[in-house]
């Protein structure tokens, strides 16, 4: 019997991890002891492991700070075609910024809480996609974080082990 996620074979949400609405990994003293060290490491492998439950269920209250709302970016499931030439892309070598880029464009199909919207383009390929522009609407720095997060968890749902 198969069993994929709901992330997997429907629209879901994605979130960014630096979204101030969510709980932030602890940091390490500049000057940490072994012991601030080995405290810091385990809490870091925490976080971790409350981020990848997120990531794979859609249940962000475990990271998410009370009374906040993180902005949800919906995703929908990549289409074969476009995780095909993804695929191709990642072979030849091809930048992993345009790889990233273009699995925001296929997969990103909304935005909400906050007051932004999806952009749309003609892509030669691919037909109608999320346009670049939506991603410039977050500023140059963020619009790049958001594209190499957005795209590994669109890369990562297409690539899942269906079983």
């Amino acid at each position: 019997m198969s069993f994929r996620l709901p992330s997997h074979t429907n629209p879901a949400p994605a979130f960014v991890t630096t979204d101030d609405a969510l709980i932030q990994p602890p940091e390490l003293a500049d000057k940490a002891t072994d012991e601030q060290r080995a405290e810091w490491e385990k809490a870091l492998e925490e976080y971790a492991a409350k981020l990848r439950v997120a990531r794979q269920t859609g249940d962000w209250s475990g990271i998410t700070l009370p009374g906040k709302q993180p902005v949800r970016f919906i995703l929908r499931p990549m289409p074969f075609e476009g995780h095909a030439t993804i695929a191709g892309m990642r072979q030849r070598g091809e930048p992993p910024e345009s790889v990233l880029l273009l699995a925001v464009q296929l997969c990103l199909v909304d935005i909400e809480g906050i007051a932004v919207r999806v952009d749309w383009e003609q892509h030669e390929r691919f037909g109608k996609v999320a346009a670049l522009s939506t991603l410039a609407k977050f500023g140059t720095s963020q619009g790049l974080l958001i594209a190499v997060e957005l795209g590994t968890v669109a890369i990562q749902r297409a690539s899942a082990d269906p079983s």
